[in-house]
């Protein structure tokens, strides 16, 4: 009997709102910045991978946060634009395939079993960047993470093994269109 196993990946848009305030103002570019609102009651939404060096992350305080980085830089919230950015990531997305699952605006599940482009596997195992992440979201400026979990069987003892393969690719800050 054949067993036939879906071919998900998961894809976290690394640091999103930081990235996209990013894209708007190059001057925070290498910077140490968090979007949250600055108050003594403010909560980080998202910190950059600057900031997470000095400990700073996610639903800690602006207080806090201030605190551990001194150069810390506090961007108000700008959710329209997030929510803009994401409407259009999820586009790319649909050049693979239909079933998406969203989680968050930076977060989604994809069944690419059945994809548009006649990928063979999830994410090809001789390559170290996936085919989404390479080729659409890079064009973004930041880092996406590519998760897939392949379930195949192995034809020696018929026993399923199942597959991680996390895959990080590092996009330029330089543009970013709509350019296949």
């Amino acid at each position: 009997m054949t067993q036939h196993y879906r071919k998900i990946i998961h894809i976290d848009m690394d640091c999103f709102y930081a990235a996209v305030e990013r894209l708007d103002n190059i001057n925070l570019a290498g910077k140490a910045i968090v979007v949250g609102h600055d108050s003594d009651r403010g909560v980080v939404s998202t910190a950059s991978y600057e900031a997470r060096r000095y400990g700073v992350h996610s639903a800690q305080s602006i207080r806090m946060a201030k605190r551990l980085c001194s150069d810390l830089h506090i961007v108000e919230p700008h959710f329209e634009r997030y929510k803009e950015i994401s409407d259009a990531i999820h586009k790319i997305f649909q050049r693979y395939t239909d079933l998406i699952e969203p989680i968050s605006l930076d977060e989604a599940f994809l069944d690419v079993t059945e994809n548009k482009k006649n990928i063979a596997a999830a994410a090809p195992l001789d390559s170290n960047k996936s085919d989404i992440n390479d080729k659409s979201l890079n064009q973004f400026g930041y880092q996406a993470t590519v998760k897939t979990n392949e379930q195949t069987a192995n034809q020696n003892d018929g026993q399923s093994i199942h597959q991680d393969n996390e895959q990080y690719a590092q996009a330029s800050n330089t543009e970013w269109g709509w350019a296949d």
